[in-house]
């Protein structure tokens, strides 16, 4: 619920979950999006590990694939926390 109401770190944990397939379906698309979303935080912590991790993802993926979730990421808006009740 976090990432989708914006929190950048969740963002970042829930790209990593995807592109590890830990506790969701493997799915690079889906992580390279949550990856990128992240990318507006410029939190050190998250910044530090981000440029690595879409690399070695990208390098798995077709162009085709990364425009997608390039286009996922700008299409992207936050949920409202009332979505979720």
């Amino acid at each position: 619920m976090a990432a989708d109401q914006g929190d950048e770190m969740a963002q970042f944990c829930l790209g990593t979950h995807y592109r590890d397939g830990d506790g969701v379906p493997k799915d690079n698309i889906a992580a390279h999006m949550w990856l990128s979303l992240a990318e507006g935080s410029g939190e050190p912590q998250i910044m530090n590990e981000l440029g690595n991790q879409k690399k070695e993802l990208e390098a798995h993926m077709t162009r085709e694939e990364i425009a997608k979730a390039q286009q996922l990421a700008r299409d992207w808006q936050p949920m409202p926390a009332g979505e979720f009740e």
